[in-house]
């Protein structure tokens, strides 16, 4: 087997050399860090360099669009508590399931893995509700919504932007009919491992000497939207509710090295829709802030602007400027955190310590980190600051 990509920089994970290659002879592993990197079986490669062609990634340039932000909050006050936000990937995924049509998404696995599949019916995307702290498995995603597209099926493909973006490429080399196609990404910080992931729990589980039956990664319902408390239900009837994952998230040490060479951080996307949490709509409007939760939708295309329209009767939607969603994601890519190579060196030595010393730390480490979570939150701010200014 020859590695595809040599560093992960240099590739994103989105599956589009493998879903491409008319051989098979491309295979997607999970590496020592728990991210899944492409892999070529020489003896079934023809050497037509489609794998290449392919890669968004490398090439990738902003879009010379126009595009629109809105405020989005669903009416109905049980789907909008059992979103992340305001309920606006739910209330697409169901106006496209209405329209006779297939909705791809990430799901949250009995095993407690991220995966792609494909719903069909209104129960099914129930699943998609709710943030994955972790790099969703495409599988043979791509290849199956091509199927779909080429049997006249509607389909809504939602993703971070490096899969929807690979995505794209894929099916316009393809040369697949893009009429039936929606797409909507997320407004991303970057993809942490899930290699890493699955220890983490394993560790979890440990600790608490019971097995894990559900989870939440933002408990709307026990801190509000604003705070990020992860949910943890046990088979001995125990709850936890804690933050120590998304204190290792937002400190920026999980992440792939490609989300640091990011190309999508802008508005000016190929998707038709961007959507992800409306911080600061308090300094925007007041119809939204009470603590609820609100979306923030962005409209790259007359397709998306078309297909928001279709939700004015069951949603509270409002036009705001663009300037006003410009979140640090939207702008550049994340920098590497302070701590980022001490865990990835202690990881690749002895993995279990990493864990139990990043994850479970003593208090006094804890408050460090919520010291340092805090004054990289108020970096972003002014950065996002200044990019308004310009």
């Amino acid at each position: 087997m020859i590695e595809l990509f040599k560093k992960e920089k240099d590739c994103c994970g989105c599956t589009a050399c493998m879903s491409i290659c008319p051989n098979n002879a491309i295979s997607m592993y999970e590496n020592d860090r728990g991210f899944i990197m492409p892999q070529i079986d020489d003896r079934n490669c023809v050497e037509c360099g489609l794998c290449m062609k392919v890669c968004d990634f490398k090439v990738f340039k902003p879009e010379n669009n126009t595009p629109s932000a809105y405020a989005f909050r669903i009416n109905n006050t049980n789907a909008l508590m059992t979103s992340q936000s305001g309920g606006a990937a739910a209330a697409f995924a169901e106006t496209i399931i209405n329209l006779g049509g297939v909705v791809f998404g990430s799901e949250l696995t009995k095993e407690f893995h991220v995966e792609h599949k494909m719903e069909c019916d209104l129960k099914g995307i129930e699943k998609f509700k709710g943030s994955k702290y972790v790099q969703s498995d495409l599988k043979e995603c791509f290849r199956e919504l091509k199927e779909c597209l080429d049997t006249g099926k509607k389909c809504l493909f939602t993703g971070t932007a490096c899969q929807t973006h690979g995505l794209l490429r894929y099916l316009e080399m393809q040369k697949v009919d893009l009429s039936n196609l929606y797409t909507m990404d997320i407004i991303c910080h970057g993809v942490p491992s899930s290699g890493v992931w699955k220890k983490y729990i394993q560790a979890l589980q440990k600790k608490q000497n019971s097995k894990l039956i559900s989870l939440k990664f933002r408990d709307k319902k026990f801190a509000g939207w604003h705070s990020h408390v992860e949910k943890y239900k046990f088979a001995d009837g125990k709850i936890l509710h804690s933050d120590a994952y998304a204190n290792v998230f937002y400190n920026h040490v999980l992440f792939r090295d490609s989300c640091f060479n990011c190309k999508y951080t802008t508005t000016n996307r190929k998707s038709d829709l961007t959507v992800g949490d409306f911080w600061g709509i308090e300094k925007v409007t007041e119809d939204f802030n009470d603590n609820k939760g609100v979306s923030v939708i962005i409209t790259g295309t007359e397709k998306g602007e078309q297909l928001l329209s279709k939700m004015k009767n069951i949603a509270l939607i409002k036009q705001v400027p663009l300037e006003s969603v410009l979140q640090p994601q939207l702008i550049s890519p994340p920098k590497k955190g302070w701590r980022y190579n001490g865990f990835w060196m202690l990881y690749s030595k002895n993995s279990e310590k990493a864990i139990n010393k990043f994850f479970f730390p003593s208090k006094l480490r804890k408050d460090m980190n919520m010291y340092l979570r805090k004054c990289n939150g108020f970096y972003c701010k002014i950065k996002a600051k200044i990019h308004k200014k310009r």
